[in-house]
């Protein structure tokens, strides 16, 4: 077999492999045809594909008169420009509101409380816990009960009265408000009626006024300063 008798098979089986499945159209007699006409692989690809069904059409064209296949353009990198900076609109956060997000996390973490939640209209605070309540007997203990106490303290009118610092060993820490205030006690354990009214002398359920309990080694007057940006908002 001479060399050019081996290009011509070698280009045949080339051509006929990617023909086979999905230009049907062309036996190995019609690419052999077209090669000795001079069209190149891509042209016989053209050729035998769905655009020259017709044999009979496809004699009457010349290589010259069929295009070069065409080359397949490198994929333009996607911009991401824009969708970067839809990004950062998304992500982008007030000042204002992050801030309020602060002060709302802050409050959650050093209030002497199990949950605390701010809502537009409440500052809520649950405890559940034992609370002493009543006068102190001989050796100075009071009575306890357990139970889970509710307070909502409305935003609007809310007002902060009073800060004080603790002192060890003289004086506790004070964060006293003023507002719209309920509380709603659920007792874990039966309270015999007297029982219930000193409980209720001590934790009445519409106070004018309340000492906000918070939890030690922080500043009440920060505390004061987290809760007075909330009135505001």
């Amino acid at each position: 077999m001479t060399h050019y008798s081996i290009f011509r098979y070698l280009l045949t089986v080339l051509c006929v492999a990617p023909l086979s499945s999905a230009f049907a159209e062309c036996a190995r007699d019609d690419i052999d045809h077209y090669l000795d006409r001079g069209f190149s692989p891509d042209q016989i690809t053209q050729i035998c594909g769905k655009a020259y069904p017709d044999p009979a059409a496809a004699d009457k064209i010349s290589p010259a008169s069929l295009p070069a296949a065409e080359q397949a353009s490198p994929a333009k990198p996607v911009s991401t420009q824009s969708s970067s900076a839809e990004d950062d609109t998304k992500n982008t956060t007030p000042p204002a509101a992050t801030k309020a997000n602060q002060d709302v996390s802050y409050l959650q973490t050093v209030l002497d409380a199990e949950q605390v939640t701010i809502t537009d209209e409440h500052l809520i605070i649950v405890q559940d816990r034992c609370f002493e309540y009543g006068a102190e007997d001989a050796i100075g203990i009071q009575k306890s009960v357990c139970a889970t106490m509710k307070t909502a303290i409305a935003r609007q009118g809310l007002e902060v009265i009073r800060v004080t610092n603790p002192i060890p060993l003289l004086r506790d820490a004070e964060l006293i408000v003023q507002s719209s205030i309920h509380r709603d006690t659920v007792f874990k354990q039966k309270l015999k009626t007297y029982d219930r009214k000193a409980f209720n002398l001590y934790y009445p359920s519409t106070p004018k006024t309340l000492n906000i309990g918070i939890k030690k080694g922080h500043k009440p007057t920060e505390v004061a300063s987290a809760i007075e940006r909330l009135i505001s908002k």
